[in-house]
C-alpha cells in the first residue's frame, strides 16, 4: 500500500480535496466521499464499478505538515476496496446503503465454519495482547534489583509465546476466500453495520463496557458512564468513580451497551 502527500489549497475541505484528487482504475466512479475521524482521519469512497456494483474504498489521511519546513500539507494512503478487506469500519450509515447486495455464497457451510474458526482465534489474539499489556506495565513499574522483577519477565514471555500467529490468521482468510469470493466483503460490512450501531449508543448517560481494557492514571478499567461531550472529547465516569476524558472516536471502538442513554439526549 502505497502513500501519497501534496498540498491542500486552504479553501477545499479534506473531503473535497479528496474526491477532486484520488484517482481509481478500471472505470470506477466516485459518487461521494466522506471523513470522519480526529484522533485518526479515515475517508470513505462510494464507487460504482462500471458494471454497476456499489462499493466502498477507504482509506486514513493526515494533514498539517509532517515536519518543520515539509511544503506538504496533506497525505492519504491509497484506498483499499471491500474485496481486499478494509481495516477503517467508521463508515458513515448512508454509505452502507446505497452498497449493492452480494450474492449467497456457494458453501454455506464452510464458511460459517471458517468463519467460527477466524472468531476464535480474534478472540484469543484480543485476550492475549489484554494480558500482555498488563504484564508488561506489572515489569515497566519494576527495576531489575526489585524481588519480583525476574518472575515479572518471565511472566512476559509466557504469554509472548503464546500469542496467536498471524499467519494462522491468513490462512484462515485464505480458506474463507476459496469457499465464498464476496467473504471480505461480508466480513467488513458486518463490522462496519456494527460500528454505525454502536456510535448511535455512545450517548451521555450510557454505561458502556468496552472490549479492550484500558487505563487512568495507570488503573486499568474497561466500564464507563458517558457524562456530556467537551469539543472532540468526551467526558466520562469510571465504574470506579474516577473522571476521565475519552476521545470522540472512543464511539467507534468495540463495547457493549450496559444501560442505555435516557431517551433524546445526544452528543
Amino acid at each position: 500500500m502505497g502513500a501519497t502527500s501534496t498540498t491542500k489549497p486552504s479553501h477545499l475541505s479534506s473531503r473535497q480535496f479528496l474526491k477532486d484528487t484520488v484517482k481509481f482504475t478500471d472505470g470506477y466512479t466516485i459518487l461521494d466521499v466522506a471523513t470522519v475521524g480526529s484522533t485518526t482521519k479515515e475517508a470513505y469512497f462510494l464507487t460504482r464499478h462500471p458494471d454497476g456494483f456499489v462499493t466502498v474504498y477507504a482509506c486514513t489521511y493526515t494533514t498539517g505538515a509532517a515536519y518543520p519546513g515539509d511544503p506538504d500539507n496533506f497525505g492519504w494512503r491509497d484506498p483499499w476496496g471491500e474485496q481486499h478487506g478494509i481495516h477503517e469500519i467508521r463508515c458513515p450509515e448512508r454509505f452502507l446503503r446505497r452498497l449493492s447486495p452480494l450474492p449467497d455464497a456457494p458453501d454455506p457451510a464452510g464458511v460459517e465454519c471458517t468463519q467460527r474458526a477466524i472468531e476464535r482465534w480474534e478472540t484469543n489474539y484480543r485476550a492475549r495482547v489484554i494480558t500482555l499489556n498488563e504484564r508488561r506495565a506489572t515489569l515497566e513499574a519494576l527495576s531489575p534489583t526489585d524481588p519480583g522483577f525476574d518472575a515479572a519477565t518471565r511472566a512476559v514471555f509466557e504469554v509472548e509465546r503464546d500469542v496467536p500467529a498471524r499467519s494462522e490468521l491468513h490462512a484462515l482468510r485464505d480458506e474463507l476466500r476459496a469457499a465464498d469470493p464476496f467473504a471480505p466483503h461480508r466480513e467488513w460490512r458486518a463490522k462496519a453495520w456494527a460500528a454505525a450501531t454502536r456510535a448511535k449508543a455512545f450517548l451521555p448517560g450510557a454505561t458502556l463496557r468496552f472490549t479492550n481494557r484500558l487505563s487512568a492514571g495507570g488503573t486499568p478499567f474497561d466500564t464507563v458512564t458517558l457524562l456530556t461531550r467537551k469539543a472532540r472529547q468526551v467526558l466520562a465516569q469510571t465504574d470506579g468513580g474516577v473522571h476521565i476524558t475519552l476521545p470522540l472516536d472512543a464511539q467507534y471502538w468495540p463495547f457493549e451497551v450496559i444501560t442505555p442513554a435516557p431517551p433524546t439526549r445526544t452528543l
